[in-house]
């Protein structure tokens, strides 16, 4: 079930914002906008599939619901950083494990 929000943007049944007729959350949009070093024209270049309007309208949304949206990101940053931690602990486990059995 899709619940309306706003011009261009819509919300799911969790709750997530998406943009309207597209398959891109506007989380997705407001990290390119940070990446992009809050450049609009640059988010416009870099995603040609969403026009001006879209991309204005997932900042607004974010803007709006910004500490909502922004505890969010710091919670996938630190899943992330979790993730990333327990593959190096794995890696590094399995660099000790042939170096152990290479001296035995």
């Amino acid at each position: 079930m899709t619940v309306a929000s706003s011009s261009h943007i819509r919300l799911d049944h969790e709750g997530r914002a998406w943009i309207d007729d597209t398959n891109v959350k506007v989380i997705e949009v407001v990290l390119s906008y940070f990446a992009a070093d809050g450049s609009i024209p640059s988010l416009v270049e870099n995603h040609p599939h969403l026009t001006p309007a879209r991309i204005h309208a997932a900042m607004a949304w974010y803007h709006d619901h910004r500490e909502q949206l922004d505890r969010q990101i710091a919670a996938d940053s630190q899943w992330a950083g979790q993730l990333a931690a327990e593959r190096q602990e794995t890696a590094l486990m399995g660099k000790l494990r042939a170096a152990r059995d290479a001296r035995r």
